[in-house]
């Protein structure tokens, strides 16, 4: 329950800042959105 919350708040966190979260089953990666 804590692992979503805390996911969602990462995308919320991330979006702000002009970043994007992508999350596959294994891995999670950080891109910055320049465009």
């Amino acid at each position: 329950m804590y692992g979503v919350l805390y996911i969602a708040f990462f995308h919320f966190f991330t979006y702000v800042f002009g970043f994007h979260l992508y999350c596959e089953k294994t891995t999670c990666s950080v891109a910055l959105v320049t465009s």
